[in-house]
């Protein structure tokens, strides 16, 4: 499967997105409807993180609608939804866009260079969340 969707901690609260080689926005948004029910039969926040391989080749045209609809079928336990990435062309084209949409229907998007500081900058916001409570 070009897009490759598992839970990156055992307690399945961080799902893992990984695209690798050629895929198409078909495959994205299957991806992503197969995340957003996971995510909807459960009660507990969970949080995405999205991935590419260095073989994984991004589907020609805007992503903007894409990554649009991907914030709107994202049900409310969604914590952070993390890009990681360290490419300079994609993290400007995300940070445009979260200037644009500022936590656009209630999602948190970050952006970060590795898998590790992604479950650091999760972690960070959850402990964040405990003690607001």
């Amino acid at each position: 499967m070009p897009l490759k969707v598992e839970w990156l901690d055992t307690q399945m609260t961080i799902m893992g997105c990984t695209g690798e080689g050629t895929w198409t926005w078909n495959d994205y948004h299957e991806a992503l409807d197969n995340i957003a029910n996971q995510f909807k039969a459960t009660q507990k926040r969970v949080d995405l993180v999205i991935m590419s391989a260095p073989n994984s080749i991004v589907p020609k045209g805007s992503s903007m609608p894409h990554y649009q609809r991907a914030m709107r079928i994202m049900p409310d336990n969604l914590g952070l939804l993390v890009m990681v990435t360290s490419n300079t062309f994609a993290r400007t084209i995300v940070s445009i866009f979260t200037k644009v949409y500022p936590n656009q229907d209630n999602v948190k998007m970050l952006m970060v260079a590795s898998l590790d500081e992604a479950k650091m900058r999760i972690s960070n916001d959850r402990m964040k969340q405990v003690s607001v409570r």
